[in-house]
């Protein structure tokens, strides 16, 4: 019998391994970008965002590192383009924002596998956060595990509640053009200071 080599796989798929099958046919489809090619696909949806006080102050700074969000909103048109590159077995994200009156806002990162079932998702700086992912039926799930800062030789772990608090992310299936997105920060002593959600359809 062939034993499958996993490093031919996406981050997503490498983490999930025995339970990657199980995911809906929309969810492997946006993640099942082979590494180290030429391949990138976009969906397209509407995302409400929410945000407390407390979470603005962590995002203010975070828009030095191009991630997440500053501003509540509802009906936001976002784009998502992921793409994989021939010279590495990461994923890409660039994701657009388009808020009502204001410039279009990025939020970029790059996903690692990082072992077992476990990814890094990294922003600029070699500032990443840790997520174990698991499926609940045909959903995907991330759970975050704190943060992990490369620094040249030195990583620095990062604990969840000394930022914005613990994450939790489902990608829900609705057909096999169309997926929800259920995003959510939860911190033990503010409460939810982030979170995203909506719906999204492959552009072709």
């Amino acid at each position: 019998m062939a034993i499958e080599n996993k490093q031919q796989h996406a981050p997503i798929r490498q983490a999930l391994g025995s339970e990657w099958p199980s995911l809906g046919a929309a969810i492997r489809r946006h993640y099942d970008l082979p590494p180290n090619t030429d391949t990138q696909l976009e969906v397209e949806g509407i995302m409400e965002v929410v945000l407390s006080p407390i979470g603005k102050v962590f995002i203010t700074f975070g828009r030095l590192l191009d991630a997440l969000v500053p501003f509540k909103g509802r009906d936001i048109p976002v784009t998502v383009r992921n793409w994989s590159t021939p010279d590495s077995s990461d994923m890409f994200w660039h994701r657009t924002f388009r808020y009502p009156g204001k410039d279009p806002i990025i939020f970029r990162s790059r996903m690692e596998y990082a072992g077992d079932n476990n990814i890094v998702e990294y922003v600029k700086y070699g500032l990443g956060m840790r997520l174990q992912l698991s499926s609940e039926g045909e959903t995907l799930r991330y759970d975050s595990h704190g943060y992990q800062w490369n620094l040249g030789p030195l990583t620095l772990r990062i604990p969840d509640w000394l930022m914005l608090g613990k994450a939790v992310i489902r990608e829900i299936p609705i057909s096999e053009q169309a997926f929800q997105v259920s995003f959510e920060v939860n911190h033990p002593l503010w409460g939810r200071t982030f979170g995203y959600s909506g719906q999204f359809k492959f552009s072709e």
